[in-house]
């Protein structure tokens, strides 16, 4: 800190400022590519990007309700099972198509540049 007639200067070395940046980006939280809901059951899939690849994921949660908070958890009983795998087979259908439509933008922008 220095001072400069009624001024006062601080000075912040650039690694600290850097470093308060990528906490401040890291902290940016990335939304979900597709989110699909079947009753208490939810699948969020997310798009990573991977050396030039489009890579997808997916979260498979169960919700429930515990002392009047609401609460999620990976964890299934056997009245779940019939949500889990038509959210699992809805997710993988969702992702099929994105990367069928990726692939048919692609060769549509290959065909028009030649």
């Amino acid at each position: 800190m220095a001072a400069y007639g009624s001024a006062l200067v601080f000075s912040i070395p650039i690694r600290e400022v850097t470093n308060k940046r990528k906490n401040i980006m890291s902290q940016v939280k990335s939304k979900p590519a597709h989110e699909i809901r079947l009753g208490n059951i939810k699948a969020t899939i997310w798009k990573n990007e991977v050396d030039g690849f489009t890579r997808f994921n997916i979260n498979l949660v169960r919700s429930y309700l515990s002392d009047s908070t609401w609460k999620t958890s990976d964890s299934y009983g056997r009245d779940d099972l019939p949500r889990v795998i038509k959210c699992a087979d809805l997710a993988y259908e969702w992702i099929f198509q994105q990367s069928s439509t990726a692939a048919t933008d692609q060769e549509s922008a290959h065909s028009e540049a030649a």
